[in-house]
């Protein structure tokens, strides 16, 4: 029996996480060690678990895993390195990045806790909990107390609907700091502490639900694309679950509003019309492979020539041009970093041809990568 304690959204990035077989060997693993044996793991995505084994005198029932979490913060070279090691496109990197900013990072110390805790939590013998109620208790309002609440939950509801139009409004256009202004202003209409009043964190955890669904809705009405609203939605749904405090909820609030405005800001592009967006939206998409004129046509369903002469005359632009800017701002963060080589990075941002990628990438840039790289090294 394998029992996982899950500490990630369970359908968020399924495709890195462990497979059952790795549980199963693990768990073989537990059964030669003692009782009171914690067994910690990590996976070619550096996602690390910490495991016990389940045991009834003396004997081995099972297993309970805990994760995934990190030791450390994720940073460009970690996400550079996922993505190398295990051979993933370089368009995955923005959503690695979402799911990697919503694990726990746990320190040694922190660590050793959950060790402690996980020792001591299994070692003994199930207990079953005993269930007590009380009475229904009786309503004492009086018909003109009814009637009262009545008439101010309209006038509540009513503002409520008002206050959300226009916040959606405000982050449609990607203007996240006067969304924070009208947030702070109208707290009192979207206060739902009284539906869990012995539990103001899960009171605020499901308002914060509430405003991510609510700017999903916004950004995308502000020209996002739902491929990138899904990432930000998954990961302030994780970041809003695992929270165990009111400020740092607080905290999540204002980021969620600030992101998700950054988010129309980056990749609504409303200046262009609906073929060259969605042609903008499928260069990002597969920017780490090696892109034409016909097939971006193809794929968005429109005439090559016609896309060629829309796409030069809102951008200023060739449809190349813009592929390869767009490929070698991609690029610059790596050759910064200088965790790859530059054939190697070529070939992440869908160069076939590290020569060719050179060439590209000084005529975009004015500088060869390697000089690029020197200069950035000063």
């Amino acid at each position: 029996m394998v029992n996982l304690i899950q500490l990630v959204h369970p359908s968020f990035s399924e495709e890195i996480m462990p497979t059952m077989d790795t549980f199963l060997k693990v768990t073989e693993q537990l059964q030669k060690q003692k009782p009171n044996c914690c067994y910690f793991f990590n996976t070619s995505f550096g996602l690390e678990y910490s495991a016990i084994g389940l045991w009834e005198e003396e004997k081995f029932q099972g297993s309970i895993f805990v994760g995934p979490f990190l030791s450390n913060a994720p940073n460009l070279d970690f996400i550079n390195r996922v993505i190398s090691s295990n051979q993933l496109p370089l368009h995955s990197r923005k959503t690695l990045q979402d799911f990697y900013d919503s694990l726990i990072v746990v320190h040694p110390h922190e660590l050793n806790h959950l060790n402690v805790l996980l020792t001591n939590l299994f070692s003994h013998p199930y207990v079953a909990p005993q269930l007590r109620s009380s009475d229904s208790l009786p309503s004492f309002s009086t018909k003109h107390e009814v009637l009262s609440k009545q008439e101010t939950t309209q006038q509540t509801i009513e503002a409520r609907y008002k206050f959300e139009n226009e916040l959606m409004s405000v982050v449609a256009k990607g203007d996240g700091l006067l969304a924070i202004k009208i947030m702070d202003e109208h707290l009192e209409l979207i206060d739902f502490s009284y539906r869990a009043s012995d539990n103001p964190i899960r009171a605020y955890k499901n308002l914060l639900f509430s405003l991510n669904t609510l700017n999903r809705k916004a950004a995308e009405k502000g020209g996002v694309h739902p491929i990138y609203l899904h990432s930000i939605s998954e990961k302030f749904a994780i970041m809003i679950e695992r929270t165990k405090d009111l400020p740092t909820l607080y905290e999540i609030r204002r980021a969620l509003l600030m992101e998700y405005s950054e988010s129309v800001r980056t990749y609504s592009n409303p200046e262009y019309s609906d073929i060259v967006k969605r042609a903008i939206h499928y260069i990002l998409l597969h920017i780490d492979y090696p892109l034409t004129l016909e097939e971006i046509a193809k794929k968005i369903y429109v005439n090559p020539a016609h896309l060629s002469r829309k796409f030069k005359s809102e951008t200023h632009m060739t449809l190349t041009q813009y592929i390869h800017y767009k490929k070698i701002e991609e690029a610059k963060p790596y050759l910064e970093k200088g965790s790859l080589s530059i054939t190697e990075i070529a070939l992440l941002v869908g160069f076939n041809d590290s020569n060719y990628f050179g060439k590209v990438f000084k005529k975009v840039t004015g500088m060869t990568p390697s000089l690029f790289i020197a200069n950035t090294n000063k």
